[in-house]
């Protein structure tokens, strides 16, 4: 029952042309924060070798629980479905 009003909640956001002008721009910021999480790794890479993009993954996703803690950008669920659409654009089929 538990997983009905979750998925309930995560529908949530796009009730009112508001919610969803809000739930499209976090979407916009999430796939701007896997631009910035693959550049940063890539530039960490040069100090810490492979854990470069490890640090970075941590770094922008534990920012996420700072930025849900404001009124308008909290739909930490928008920006990690901006993360997936950022992932599988850039992923090449072989």
């Amino acid at each position: 029952m538990g997983h009905v009003h979750r998925l309930g909640k995560l529908l949530h956001f796009c009730k009112t042309l508001k919610t969803s002008l809000l739930a499209f721009i976090q979407i916009i910021f999430g796939i701007i924060m896997g631009i910035l999480m693959q550049a940063s790794g890539i530039f960490l890479t040069r100090y810490v070798g492979e854990a470069g993009l490890p640090v970075a993954v941590f770094f922008f996703i534990g920012s996420l629980a700072y930025i849900s803690r404001l009124k308008t950008c909290n739909n930490i669920p928008a920006y990690f479905l901006g993360l997936i659409i950022f992932l599988a654009f850039t992923h090449r089929l072989q």
